[in-house]
């Protein structure tokens, strides 16, 4: 009888398992998602707070954050100069007068252009996009920290050597290659914590960080 219930536990056991446990599931993010986190939000250019009329010395500032994971934190920044309380104080990542943005390095033409990863895969990068191009069938995609990268394989046999690309467009640092066998990786490194929607179409794969 102990036999017969052993058996039956390893065969249950089996039939529950992944089919390779040392790869994390399909999509797996290793970031948190709250209820309270709006994804869409104007950019920030410009905001300004008015001093009253006897503030003469600004000694701090604060600014208070809402992380990936919708936890707030703040950070601050201890000053020592005199002020006019008749002008305005502004906190800006907007450049001159204008108001717009400083452009990004990767902002050019060339980021509409498909450059090869492989004779079977090509990239291009667009703002906080990339496009794989590549009629080969993705097996399973997931993201790793330390650095943050999105981790891509696709199936193919292959004898191409391992290979890193670097980057210059942020938030795209490198792209890694490496063949294994019946499948190959691609390696997207990131320059920070982002999340990642990946959309498949025919011949397609766009990966869009959040």
């Amino acid at each position: 009888m102990k036999n017969i219930l052993l058996s039956f536990l390893i065969v249950t056991s089996l039939l529950t398992a992944r089919e390779n446990p040392f790869f994390p599931s399909e999509g797996m993010k290793d970031l948190p998602i709250s209820s309270n986190v709006v994804s869409k939000r104007p950019p920030l250019e410009r905001a300004a707070i008015t001093l009253p009329d006897n503030a003469r010395i600004l000694k701090k500032v604060t600014l208070k954050y809402q992380n990936l994971d919708g936890s707030l934190e703040s950070k601050s920044i201890t000053l020592d100069h005199r002020v006019d309380w008749h002008i305005p104080v502004f906190i800006s990542q907007s450049y001159g007068n204008s108001g717009s943005s400083k452009p990004h390095k990767h902002s050019n033409t060339a980021r509409t252009t498909y450059k090869p990863i492989t004779p079977f895969i090509r990239y291009r990068i667009q703002d906080n996009m990339m496009e794989l191009q590549s009629n080969d069938t993705v097996i399973r995609n997931f993201i790793l920290v330390n650095p943050h990268r999105i981790v891509i394989d696709f199936k193919r046999s292959s004898s191409e050597k391992t290979k890193m690309i670097p980057l210059t467009q942020a938030p795209f640092t490198k792209i890694k290659y490496g063949n294994h066998g019946t499948y190959y990786r691609v390696v997207i490194v990131l320059d920070g914590k982002y999340r990642y929607s990946l959309l498949k179409q025919r011949g397609l794969i766009r990966i869009s960080l959040h």
